[in-house]
């Protein structure tokens, strides 16, 4: 149901991973490390994938209407993609866990809350139905609970938001045999079939699902329907 697993065992030096016979959700049966609600990156991001999010950032631009929209990202970090999407002409806006105070600091030139989205309430701290479009990088296989974050997506979003979310590629780390993947701070992964239903399980519209960056990502373009059901 891609909530949080009961019984998460201690820390192994074996991991055991789990797939649902149902849906293909994966996930690893362990008790998740003290960062695993933070973005961690060993290197900066690469003039290419800059490239890529700036052509990205653009098209979402164009999709929306406001002359003034808002973007919120969900694993934020030192505000590198909030940076590309500012200069697209969006507001920019994110979250990333800290120390989970719920502070607001200023990060460039923007604001990120010190919150985690993975949690089965909406943060108080951030503003409802207020985002024209959410984004979220390879940051859904971190959260312990991923239904309940992508419903907290949901909930930030306006009628008619859009939100992109992106994910490693389970089917392909699956055919690539890249056991190197299985890390203790990845909780969970997906494949078509399961992100496309744990988005649609928590109201998103599916607008495309796509494999992008050499097969590697899988890429999802969602919508908050005007009219939630």
């Amino acid at each position: 149901d891609f909530q949080e697993i009961p019984n998460r065992g201690a820390h192994l030096d074996v991991l055991v991973v789990y797939e649902c016979e149902s849906c293909g959700h994966v996930f690893l049966n362990v008790e998740p490390v003290p960062y695993f609600r933070s973005v961690i990156r060993s290197t900066s991001v690469s003039i290419g994938m800059r490239k890529f999010r700036e052509c990205q950032a653009k098209q979402l631009r164009e999709s929306v209407a406001n002359a003034q929209p808002r973007v919120f990202e969900i694993g934020a970090y030192r505000g590198e993609n909030l940076m590309v999407f500012k200069d697209a002409g969006f507001d920019a806006y994110g979250a990333e866990y800290v120390s989970g105070d719920s502070r607001c600091r200023q990060i460039g030139s923007a604001a990120v809350w010190d919150v985690s989205l993975d949690r089965p309430d909406y943060p108080e701290c951030i503003p409802a139905e207020w985002f024209d479009v959410a984004i979220s990088f390879n940051f859904l296989e971190h959260f312990e609970r991923p239904l309940d974050g992508l419903k907290n997506v949901y909930q930030s979003l306006k009628p008619g938001g859009m939100a992109l979310i992106e994910v490693p590629d389970f089917s392909y780390i699956r055919r690539a045999g890249l056991f190197t993947e299985f890390i203790i701070d990845h909780l969970n992964y997906f494949s078509h079939k399961s992100l496309s239903m744990a988005l649609a399980t928590a109201g998103f519209e599916i607008l495309s699902i796509e494999s992008i960056w050499d097969n590697y990502i899988l890429s999802a373009t969602v919508r908050k329907p005007d009219m939630p059901s």
